[in-house]
């Protein structure tokens, strides 16, 4: 399975670029492709507008992760669908799991349970569901992954799931949904 990390927001609601907030000594990009590495072959993340401190971060990365592939979006501004489906063309090879790195609360055991659902339901978009919110981490296979090549504007996951429930198979975790969207929550994720 191949990662694909969404990274390419403004992160306009929070004030700052929220790939670079910092929890337990490491950004929220650090710590979302960590995180993939431990669940996925291979990591692609999509960018934006790259920052001077993005760089450095990035470079940061690639020295821990050589293996991580950055794709540099070039209408990201348009909003997620278009990274969706910019990132889902760079990949093309394989199922896919779409991280987001506002989601501090994922764990590994999250993923793994994903994949586990994944091996029973082949053909089915696999969604993540935290206390009835549905949210990535999603797993679209392969089979499903050309449905989204057209994708574009601020179009998110969410649609998809909503128009085709019956194309995708629900996972229900008790941990509680909670991002990183504001500075009230980025206060709430760094006093923990």
């Amino acid at each position: 399975m191949v990662a694909l990390l969404l990274a390419a927001g403004t992160s306009s609601r929070l004030g700052e670029p929220k790939q670079l907030v910092r929890l337990n000594g490491e950004t929220l990009l650090l710590r979302t492709v960590r995180l993939s590495f431990d669940s996925c072959e291979q990591v692609h993340v999509v960018i934006g507008h790259v920052s001077p401190d993005l760089q450095n971060e990035m470079a940061h990365i690639q020295t821990l992760f050589p293996s991580v592939y950055f794709h540099a979006c070039p209408d990201w501004a348009a909003g997620m669908g278009t990274s969706l489906a910019f990132g889902l063309k760079q990949i093309r090879q394989s199922d896919v799991c779409v991280f987001l790195c506002d989601l501090p609360f994922i764990r590994l055991e999250h993923l793994q349970q994903l994949q586990k659902a994944l091996q029973d339901h082949l053909n089915q978009a696999i969604v993540s569901r935290f206390q009835g919110q549905a949210s990535p981490p999603v797993i679209i296979p392969q089979v499903l992954q050309p449905q989204f090549y057209d994708w574009s504007g601020d179009r998110g996951l969410g649609a998809y799931w909503k128009q085709h429930p019956e194309a995708c198979y629900f996972v229900d975790f008790d941990t509680e949904y909670r991002d990183l969207d504001t500075p009230e929550d980025k206060e709430y994720w760094t006093g923990l």
